[in-house]
């Protein structure tokens, strides 16, 4: 499901404008990004948890070249489903 599509299905649901729709999910995406920026943890309840994870420095060949570049440590954003969102994926 595309953001548009989101926006659209709340829409419906919801019956509110296209605009302000839009700035509710606009604004959560915000601040689930500004948490994780921060280094926290968004625990969703029902839903899931977003985490950082570093992964460490790594090492990676070139397939044509057989060159071997580091690549340096990063973070990476972890989503952990929560026992909700588990249970109703099993059930299909």
């Amino acid at each position: 499901m595309k953001k548009s599509e989101l926006i659209e299905a709340l829409v419906q649901q919801l019956n509110l404008s296209q605009k302000v729709v839009k700035t509710i999910v606009d604004t959560i995406i915000e601040t689930i990004a500004e948490g994780l920026i921060q280094g926290h943890s968004v625990q969703i309840r029902g839903f899931g948890t977003f985490t950082i994870r570093k992964k460490p420095e790594c090492c990676m060949c070139h397939p044509k070249t057989k060159n071997i570049y580091k690549i340096a440590e990063r973070k990476s954003i972890y989503f952990k489903p929560g026992k909700e969102l588990r249970n109703q994926l099993r059930a299909d």
